[in-house]
């Protein structure tokens, strides 16, 4: 898992001078998809304030970038 997270971390690394948008669009993916997770499948190991607080920081990061 650590090597798709810092292979996407690259990706929009680079992206960032050459293309702004496309960078901006693969960042609301990759929350988008983190907010998915958190929600659909929780981290297990979390208490469950825990689990609301990391579903409502992800709604937090994703809605000023839509």
């Amino acid at each position: 898992m650590k090597s798709i997270i810092k292979k996407f971390g690259q990706v929009v690394g680079n992206s960032v001078y050459t293309s702004p948008a496309r960078a901006l669009n693969l960042l609301k993916i990759g929350y988008k998809l983190n907010y998915i997770k958190v929600k659909i499948i929780p981290d297990r190991g979390l208490l469950p304030h825990q689990k609301y607080v990391s579903y409502i920081s992800n709604r937090a990061i994703i809605d000023p970038l839509d």
